[in-house]
């Protein structure tokens, strides 16, 4: 599932089963820390932040990001402090999850 789906085509499936809707869209924010053209060894490069995920996108780029946040208000506080830390390209961005219900 790329960004474009979540986006475009997953705004919700039904069960056929019961008829009921499994999917729920969620948009939260999180820190892109960095982008590579090359997968980077995360224990080493991002040893001092716990929890840091490597997303492949669609355009080749391996983007790692970190924390989830309900609000962009909520992710600045986190920011500051990561950009202190050596990752001064940081940004925040908005992401969408997919939340499969039972």
């Amino acid at each position: 599932i790329n960004q474009y789906d979540l986006n475009n085509k997953l705004k919700s499936t039904e069960n056929p089963d019961t008829g009921t809707k499994q999917t729920i869209i969620k948009k939260v924010f999180t820190i892109q820390l960095i982008t590579s053209k090359q997968p980077l060894n995360k224990s080493q490069m991002f040893r001092e932040l716990d929890g840091v995920k490597e997303i492949h996108s669609d355009d080749g780029l391996y983007k790692y990001t970190y924390g989830q946040y309900n609000s962009v208000s909520e992710a600045k506080s986190a920011l500051l402090p990561i950009q202190g830390s050596g990752f001064k390209e940081a940004i925040i961005v908005e992401v969408n999850l997919l939340i499969m219900n039972n």
